[in-house]
């Protein structure tokens, strides 16, 4: 089985495979086929899923690309989505056992508190806990947690959260600056950063020029994205996801680890802010479903 040890620099999202939320019959799924088969080639080995994902398509891309390896070479975080009820979450899990064919998830994670308002995340989070005991899944994980909801979930759980799964990037640090990242290094709860390097859309920071990066990309003849690669991997409990249907994308990240950095200039990355960040007075706590849009993106932290 593979554990927190083992895993390769960075994991694979799958947010965008087949669609966004929605399908979209547009794309190319033998495309997305063969880029989730090099990253696997390549020894990528922790997987993020979801039924959400382009109404459940991205899963059947997935389950694919997964018939013929061997379940115990990768580690598996599946999302649990909206629920009404807590029967729901044992209903989602043995949804994601059978259509993956698997005994068990690695990690069964809650995608955010707006989805299981319903039931709370005081009995989502007991429920779950009575589920490890099953063996359908191994760790319990979330998402999308400000720092009262994490420490709720850690309470709750017994100080056993396994990963913590939130809007992270170079230019995006309120995850840093409310203690969320200082409180799971203390805590022993591996940070996933998700769109760490933000390669697509409107935002794309390789496109802003941040002189920082721009000088630092041509002292290591690397692009900003692999500067940015290189500084998550330099960062204590700290694994971005990221998705890629392009194989040239691929590759170039998996080329961010031939280099290192100095202590001086990995310090300068860590303390670069973007002046009068518009995040900085928002309440990470919000409890509703919606998000606070911030220069086209949306950040959503119950």
């Amino acid at each position: 089985m593979i554990n927190k040890k083992d895993f390769s620099k960075f994991g694979i999202g799958t947010f965008g495979i087949g669609g966004m939320m929605e399908k979209d019959p547009s794309l190319d799924d033998q495309i997305q086929i063969n880029a989730l088969r090099h990253s696997f080639e390549k020894g990528l080995n922790y997987l993020d899923v979801s039924f959400l994902y382009a109404e459940g398509h991205a899963n059947e891309i997935v389950k694919k690309v997964l018939k013929g390896i061997d379940k115990k070479s990768l580690f598996i975080n599946a999302k649990l989505g909206d629920i009404e009820n807590v029967k729901d979450i044992e209903k989602q899990l043995d949804e994601y056992l059978k259509h993956f064919n698997f005994d068990y998830v690695d990690s069964f994670q809650i995608h955010s508190p707006s989805r299981i308002k319903p039931v709370g995340i005081e009995k989502t989070s007991e429920e779950i806990m009575r589920l490890i005991g099953k063996e359908k899944f191994r760790f319990f994980s979330v998402s999308n947690f400000g720092p009262k909801n994490l420490e709720k979930a850690q309470s709750i759980s017994g100080n056993k959260v396994f990963s913590l799964e939130n809007d992270y990037s170079f230019d995006v640090r309120p995850c840093e600056d409310i203690g969320l990242i200082d409180y799971c290094k203390e805590n022993d709860i591996l940070f996933i950063p998700y769109r760490p390097i933000r390669r697509a859309g409107a935002g794309m920071i390789a496109n802003l020029d941040y002189p920082i990066l721009v000088k630092l990309a041509k002292k290591y003849k690397k692009t900003a994205n692999q500067v940015l690669l290189n500084w998550f991997a330099w960062k204590e409990g700290v694994m971005p996801i990221v998705k890629s249907a392009n194989i040239k994308h691929i590759d170039e990240n998996l080329a961010s680890f031939d280099f290192k950095m100095t202590d001086s200039e990995y310090d300068d990355l860590d303390n670069f802010r973007v002046e009068n960040a518009a995040w900085e007075n928002i309440d990470w706590e919000y409890e509703g479903t919606g998000g606070t849009k911030i220069s086209g993106l949306s950040f959503v932290f119950d």
